[in-house]
Formats: structure tokens, sequence, C-alpha cells
């Protein structure tokens, strides 16, 4: 899925164009690992044989993407956070809020099944699961997109549909003259 993910940024930025700056937000819960803490990186570079310019990425935990302006991104990327922040609603809302009205937000996660039995396991399991790893493998990863005022552009599942890999775009705002 990384892979899939990487192939679909590098597309997304071909035909975009344009200088991009996508942030990354978050990448998986502290608690899979207690031996790693949350570490902000300023700004790494990201460069290309071709002639477009290189991609900037900020690097930093969901928590702390508030005090960033409106529209201030053209990606926001988060990989495996939406499982395992407190209030996933307001951050994808934050997400939403900082990508430009034509940017795009992708999201790697993983959530409820497209199967029955499987969601059914999950669950089941699930305050077990949060509890050992810090995850909540089983929320509605779209529905809280269209919550957050994130359409769907594209979605694609894995994995007994609880890997997603999905390309969003802010909802239209309307703009103060």
């Amino acid at each position: 899925m990384v892979q899939i993910a990487q192939k679909k940024f590098e597309t997304l930025r071909e035909q975009n164009k344009s200088s991009v700056t996508p942030h990354e937000t978050h990448t998986h819960t502290h608690n899979s690992y207690p031996c790693i803490r949350y570490v902000t990186v300023p700004l790494l570079t990201l460069t290309t044989p071709t002639a477009m310019p290189p991609a900037r990425f900020l690097v930093q935990n969901a928590q702390q993407i508030a005090h960033f302006a409106d529209e201030q991104f053209d990606t926001v990327v988060d990989t495996f956070g939406v499982c395992s922040m407190e209030q996933p609603l307001e951050m994808l809302r934050e997400m939403q809020r900082v990508c430009k009205h034509n940017g795009h937000v992708l999201l790697l996660e993983h959530g409820r099944s497209s199967y029955e039995f499987v969601s059914n396991y999950l669950d089941k399991h699930a305050i077990a699961h949060a509890t050992r790893w810090g995850c909540w493998w089983n929320r509605d990863i779209e529905g809280m997109c269209a919550q957050a005022g994130l359409d769907i552009v594209e979605s694609e599942r894995r994995h007994l549909g609880t890997t997603y890999y999905i390309v969003a775009k802010p909802q239209k705002r309307l703009h103060s003259v």
C-alpha cells in the first residue's frame, strides 16, 4: 500500500505541474513503539530528476497543525494516524482546513471492513486492540471524511477492505468578499 501511495502522489504531483508542498501529519501511533516518541522534523526536501521544483515536506504530529493558516498546503498526507487520534474527526477537519481549495488530502489508513463478518470481529475486539496498540481499528474512515468536509475523489481498499487509500479534496468553501 505504501508503494501505491507513493505512486499516486507522484501522479498527482505530475498532474499539478506546480510547486507542491505536501504536509505529512502523522505516522501511526506512538503506543505501537514505546521506545519512539514523536519527533518534529522542520523541513525535508525531495528532489526529482525532472525540471519540476523540489517538493517540500513538513513532517509533524497531527495534533500540532492548528497554528497553520487556512489553505496553506497543496497536499496533506496522513499515514495510519486517524485510527490513533483521540479526536479523529476534528483532526480531519484541520487537515481539510490547511489544504488549499484545489489541493489534495491523501490518506493511507485502516478502519472498518467492507465485509460485515470482518467488521463484526473488529468491533468485538476494538477495546482490547486499542488498549494494547493505541489504535481504534474499526473507525468508518470514509464516513469521517464526509463529516470533516472532504470529498473523496478516489478510494481503494485492500486486506479484506480494512486498509484504505483515499484521495480527497476539501469541499468548496464560501469565501467572504
